[in-house]
């Protein structure tokens, strides 16, 4: 039997609780509705509830300083040597004798417990519960007591939601400012390490293996002592501009797009996208950023700017017919001089007729040929492509 449904992050301790209670077993499968990488299996039986497939190995050292294994100097030197002599920073620690094995347990079993509980900051989950496909037991896999986890991810709930109301939604662009950093903890100074006005909440958390809950709740604290100031709209185009002129194109689109959501109708702003979506290669992203800037210059009426855009549009992806459909359109309703580019797209909408009536889409082929005729008027031939087609449709009567 299956068990499906969407809810709100609020309500999932509520699945959860439902579940203990009708003692459900099974595996539980969580997905995050708003970011597709994001998702959890977790297995559920009499031990509690564990993740289905275990993490890979990874550097813990964060969690070591969050537990206190370690502190931030002692972090910091084991990132540097471990980058010199070419091993994970777990390794040096162990072999250095910093940690022993007891405490490399507790670690992974940390980051496990995490793994669970950040699916309850989750804004919009969907789930289902299989309770006949059981995984087999595996002794890597650890089990916490529901009741506790629940209880756990309830006050993180509180604590992360005022925290994202003092810093924003967690997807903003951090950099570090002057002041003194006595009051600063150990996690928050890796935290404030990693604040340069580049990275955000996912990058820290990828570059150093800190849970989520933990990253933003560091923002939330640097920026109460006044050590971290949010980019503005300038600052991340001023940053983003730079970062594509030194090639790190990655990086640059990652500013703008965090900019894009202050200003989300910005021609200027999509463009730049589009242009660094190009310099990956990327072509169909940066068409689909061109194409916005079009239907953005429509909305002002700028009819000759949009169709300029289309019209490179269709440069770049010839096989993109709404788009060349969309440049006829528009010469239907200029009453301009045709240019080369209005010239060489008349030839491919001719093309693209041609196309769509030898596969039997007569009426897609009579819509791009009427716009042709409205550009065209006196193009002869032209009406008798017209009568070919709707004779294929018993309308030969309206082509005579």
């Amino acid at each position: 039997m299956a068990i499906r449904g969407d809810l709100l992050s609020v309500d999932l301790s509520n699945v959860f609780q439902m579940l203990a209670m009708n003692r459900k077993r099974g595996v539980l499968r969580v997905q995050n509705r708003e970011n597709i990488l994001e998702k959890r299996a977790l297995v559920l039986d009499s031990e509690g509830v564990a993740l289905l497939e275990i993490p890979a190995a990874r550097d813990l050292s964060a969690l070591l300083v969050d537990q206190g294994a370690i502190d931030h100097v002692a972090y910091a030197e084991t990132r540097v040597k471990a980058r010199q002599f070419g091993v994970d920073p777990m390794t040096f620690l162990r072999k250095r004798a910093t940690i022993d094995d007891e405490t490399i347990e507790a670690a992974k079993r940390r980051l496990h417990e995490e793994m669970i509980l950040e699916i309850f900051l989750w804004k919009n989950v969907t789930f289902s519960l299989d309770e006949e496909n059981l995984p087999e037991a595996d002794e890597a896999r650890r089990f916490f007591n529901l009741d506790l986890l629940v209880m756990e991810a309830a006050r993180r709930q509180d604590e992360w939601v005022r925290v994202i109301d003092l810093i924003g939604g967690g997807r903003d662009i951090w950099r570090p400012t002057e002041g003194s950093r006595d009051e600063v903890g150990d996690v928050e100074m890796i935290v404030l390490d990693h604040l340069d006005g580049i990275r955000d909440t996912q990058q820290i958390m990828a570059e150093t293996g800190l849970p989520r809950y933990h990253v933003d709740l560091a923002i939330g604290r640097l920026h109460e002592l006044g050590l971290v100031q949010k980019h503005d709209l300038e600052d991340l185009i001023d940053s983003g501009d730079a970062l594509l002129e030194q090639g790190r194109v990655d990086e640059a689109i990652r500013l703008y797009k965090c900019a894009v959501r202050y200003d989300r109708r910005s021609v200027a702003l999509h463009k730049r996208l589009a242009h660094a979506f190009m310099k990956q290669g990327r072509v169909a992203k940066a068409a689909a950023h061109y194409k916005f800037c079009a239907m953005t210059l429509l909305d002002d009426d700028l009819v000759r700017e949009a169709l300029a855009i289309y019209e490179y549009v269709v440069q770049l992806l010839p096989t993109d017919f709404k788009a060349l459909e969309q440049v006829l359109a528009l010469l239907a309703r200029l009453e301009e001089p045709l240019t080369e580019d209005d010239e060489e797209c008349l030839e491919l909408g001719l093309k693209l007729c041609h196309f769509y009536y030898e596969s039997k889409r007569f009426v897609e082929a009579e819509r791009v040929l009427r716009h042709l005729m409205d550009i065209a008027p006196e193009a002869t031939g032209l009406g008798f492509i017209l009568a070919r087609i709707q004779s294929k449709t018993g309308r030969i009567a309206d082509a005579v």
